[in-house]
């Protein structure tokens, strides 16, 4: 499965907040594995799980 874009999205994010991979997976409550599946395209995130990035993200947004 090619990378997509919300897989591009979550890991520049990522990346923009300075968290690697632990760091972020902790964050979401999943395995690092998962997310780094998830990063490239090789999983796909089930909605409870993009609900928490989307909390994340309105979080961080805030922070700017």
């Amino acid at each position: 499965m090619p990378i997509n874009e919300y897989g591009i999205y979550v890991r520049a994010l990522r990346k923009k907040n300075n968290q690697n991979l632990n760091d972020m997976a902790k964050l979401m409550g999943v395995s690092i594995s998962f997310l780094s599946a998830m990063e490239v395209g090789t999983k796909t995130m089930p909605l409870d799980i993009a609900d928490r990035v989307g909390s994340w993200i309105e979080f961080d947004e805030k922070q700017v």
